[in-house]
């Protein structure tokens, strides 16, 4: 389990670290060029990565029998690398970075709420409701700050 933990705080800092990357670029190149910059070296590293693993075969990912909206990861994909790199060109970086993990939190438990997409069931508790109200409140008075 520590292996995972230490893995999602590697993302974690990739997300922060792109989110500035990206905002400076935005400035420079415009979201869409940023969004095919991002997407054209994050396909020479993921051939890389599946190079170095030896698990190459593209065939197996076309045939996998999935769901339509399984497909659609590559979508949410260009939304997001999207609007990191406008928002934290526009709004900065601390916002922009709290903005989406609110908003992920909320959507993420909305999905295992209803179990939508194949997530299995898990009903949202009182404490979970009081953190995301709290996340909520904390992102308004960020973003009030910043208007002031």
């Amino acid at each position: 389990m520590v292996v995972w933990i230490i893995l999602a705080i590697i993302g974690g800092i990739a997300v922060a670290l792109q989110a500035q990357v990206m905002g400076a670029l935005s400035g420079k190149i415009g979201w869409i060029g940023n969004v095919y910059l991002a997407y054209v070296v994050g396909f020479v590293a993921a051939i890389v990565l599946a190079a170095s693993f030896g698990r190459m075969n593209l065939l197996d990912y076309v045939r996998s029998p999935g769901t339509w909206y399984q497909y659609s990861a590559g979508i949410y994909g260009v939304i997001i690398v999207g609007t990191i790199g406008i928002c934290s060109y526009k709004l900065g970086l601390l916002p922009t970075l709290v903005i989406i993990f609110v908003s992920q939190i909320t959507v993420g438990k909305v999905i295992t709420h209803l179990g939508l997409l194949g997530a299995p069931v898990k009903r949202v508790s009182v404490i979970e409701l009081t953190a995301m109200v709290v996340l909520v409140i904390g992102t308004l008075l960020l973003l009030y700050d910043r208007s002031s």
